[in-house]
């Protein structure tokens, strides 16, 4: 629990990726469970907006405005 709570107030992308990693790493070793599926959602965005990283899923907290901008 307290590692999914450092997930969600971190800030920082590489500290962030770093804490999923360890999520993950205790998810693969630790839980007894299989995944059946990943939801993967597709996204459609104008020629002219570049920056943005859809990351697989429709959590906007993630879409990291501040890093988009427009073409020329």
């Amino acid at each position: 629990d307290r590692l999914i709570d450092a997930i969600e107030v971190e800030l920082d992308r590489d500290k962030r990726k770093a804490l999923w990693s360890q999520l993950q790493h205790l998810y693969a070793n630790d839980l007894p469970v299989i995944p059946l599926f990943f939801r993967a959602d597709a996204y459609i965005l104008p020629g002219w907006l570049q920056g943005v990283r859809p990351t697989g899923h429709q959590f906007l907290s993630t879409l990291w405005i501040e890093s988009w901008n427009s073409a020329p």
